[in-house]
């Protein structure tokens, strides 16, 4: 009996078909006047692809002394000569000649994996061989956290769950807005205390050597308060329009509210530039920032505010 597995074309999700060295046996054997042999087991390696099939059918070489063949998975017969005993429209008899006897499992699966067993009878001999079949699975992500918005000063927790065989490694990856390379060689990340420099994307990773590794990635916004990085008015002569700008960061984006002499503005009076006509020496500005989630501030307003230099105008 020989059987060999052989690259098969590429369809669908690829397996690797492996059967360990330890697995296989060579051995011959003669039994005077009749030159009846024994199986033969070769080693091999072989890669199919989930869809497909075995490259090459499980074969037993045979000669005319045989009177009985059978090809068996654990203990369920799947072929006794030309009659088959096993429900799977999978398995497919190939050849039942003088010199072989071979079967064909289509479509090749995890559950295939185990020992299959070649069982051949003569009048006084009966041999058996058996062969290992293991099966590898490219990796695939099932499980991965929701994209997450979250107030900075906050911890966080990632999660991306992978199956395959054998079992993938799982690594973490902040990619944006620039790579820093792996943060963690697990299938949870743990972020304590996030900072808004830790927003962005974050790619999760799944290998196992079987295939290229599968990524997933998780877009983290990290909410934090106003911060005015530049405010500042000009001067020009009363009756005059005046322009008082003010520049802020902040996740959500802030809303502007201006005040003038403590009193906000008419509404529409909104924005990081405001324009007035400018009537009094003395005058002085503020303005509001804050971010809301719905209705709800996130962060109490912070408050800016510059008076007008009075050698700024003129008489």
């Amino acid at each position: 009996m020989i059987f060999i597995l052989q690259q098969w074309r590429m369809v669908g999700e690829l397996l690797i078909v492996q059967i360990p060295l330890d697995h296989w046996l060579r051995a011959t054997e003669a039994r005077a006047g009749e030159g009846l042999k024994c199986p033969v087991l070769l080693p091999t390696l072989g890669i199919v692809w989930r869809g497909s099939m075995i490259g090459n059918p499980l074969r037993c070489t045979i000669d005319n002394r045989v009177t009985r063949v059978a090809w068996l998975n654990r203990s369920t017969i799947l072929y006794a000569g030309n009659d088959k005993w096993c429900l799977d429209p999978r398995v497919v008899l190939l050849s039942n000649t003088q010199t072989q006897y071979s079967i064909e499992i289509q479509n090749v699966d995890v559950y295939d994996e185990g020992p299959y067993t070649c069982s051949v009878q003569t009048d006084n001999h009966p041999k058996t061989s058996r062969v290992h079949l293991i099966v590898q699975v490219s990796p695939k992500i099932v499980e991965i956290s929701s994209d997450i918005s979250i107030n900075e000063g906050n911890n966080i927790s990632l999660t991306c769950i992978a199956t395959g065989r054998p079992e993938p490694t799982v690594t973490w990856r902040h990619i944006s807005p620039k790579a820093v390379g792996f943060v963690s060689e697990d299938e949870y990340l743990e972020i304590q205390g996030i900072t808004r420099e830790q927003s962005g994307d974050y790619e999760c990773s799944a290998s196992n050597d079987v295939a290229a590794p599968v990524v997933r990635r998780v877009k983290v916004t990290v909410n934090y308060p106003p911060y005015i990085s530049e405010a500042k008015g000009t001067g020009v002569p009363v009756g005059q329009k005046g322009t008082l700008q003010c520049e802020a960061s902040a996740v959500p984006s802030a809303e502007f509210q201006w005040y003038k002499d403590d009193k906000r503005l008419v509404e529409g009076k909104k924005g990081s530039k405001w324009k007035t006509d400018l009537f009094s020496q003395n005058s002085s500005s503020s303005m509001s920032l804050s971010t809301t989630m719905g209705t709800t501030p996130v962060w109490p307003p912070i408050s800016w505010a510059t008076p007008m230099p009075a050698s700024h105008y003129l008489n």
